[in-house]
């Protein structure tokens, strides 16, 4: 399967999310970590860059964050957005590349969960994703991104 066929990824991520996690769960406090970065530093607003399905976006806003969420695929925006519909939330959720992406608002808190990061495989599209956040940032504000330790496991 090619990664970059979002319509495929978008319907069955969360599926993939389930099973990566089953018998060994790395990920333990990784949601609240994030909650409690949009916590401390999100008073003017959130940004989950890299939303994906919105596994990070919804969990923010079930717990009373302002949040706000993009990804490169139209189809994981869509699916993130029926989710959100389904429990209540009307979120602001759009497609756009990190190198890029204008929101008509700035945020104070920025998050990439996951690996969303390190699809930017060269030095030019990182220092692009990085001051194009800047950008959409207000002064002082925070970037948290992970990017990801390999695990064999998950790996095979």
């Amino acid at each position: 399967m090619d990664l970059h066929d979002f319509d495929d990824v978008a319907e069955n991520y969360d599926l993939y999310l389930e099973e990566m996690y089953r018998n060994e769960d790395n990920h333990a406090g990784f949601l609240d970590f994030y909650l409690d970065f949009a916590k401390e530093y999100g008073k003017d607003g959130v940004i989950d860059i890299a939303c994906g399905t919105g596994a990070v976006l919804l969990y923010l806003a079930q717990h009373g964050i302002f949040a706000d969420g993009t990804d490169l695929s139209e189809a994981m925006c869509r699916v993130a957005g029926e989710k959100a519909r389904r429990e209540g939330f009307d979120l602001n959720i759009f497609p756009a590349n990190m190198t890029e992406f204008r929101s008509s608002r700035k945020y104070s808190c920025a998050i990439i969960a996951r690996s969303g990061f390190m699809h930017l495989i060269t030095p030019e599209l990182q220092r692009a994703a990085l001051l194009n956040i800047r950008e959409n940032l207000v002064d002082g504000g925070m970037l948290t991104f992970n990017t990801f330790d390999p695990h064999p496991v998950f790996q095979a």
